[in-house]
């Protein structure tokens, strides 16, 4: 278990938040191997999807939550986000590829990463 303490103080107003947190750390894997996922997040295009921000008449909010995808191999870096993937799903075909490897994942971790619309 790991524990940490952080504190925020702002200088100028002199307020100051003091939380204490605990988390634990496990180690997971996917439930059809991991040869097998990364295959399958492959194939998805996981590698070639845009960022959100390139994308024309991308819905946008100021409260929405976000995904960020990073991943590397020997060749390429990718990084990219999407702000509400599943509730924006339908607007295009990438976003709709982003929500699916979303979906590969909460099959495959038993997690749930999102509100589904």
């Amino acid at each position: 278990m790991i524990t940490y303490k952080a504190i925020y103080k702002d200088s100028f107003t002199d307020f100051s938040i003091d939380s204490l947190s605990s988390y634990e750390f496990k180690s997971i894997k996917p439930k059809s191997g991991w040869k097998d996922f990364i295959q399958d997040i492959y194939k998805m295009g996981i590698l070639t999807l845009p960022d959100y921000s390139t994308i024309k008449n991308y819905p946008s909010s100021t409260d929405a939550g976000r995904v960020i995808f990073e991943m590397s191999t020997k060749k390429i870096y990718q990084c990219y986000n999407y702000q509400d993937p599943f509730l924006a799903q339908a607007n295009t075909n990438e976003v709709n590829d982003a929500a699916t490897i979303l979906s590969l994942f909460e099959k495959e971790f038993s997690i749930r990463l999102g509100e589904k619309y």
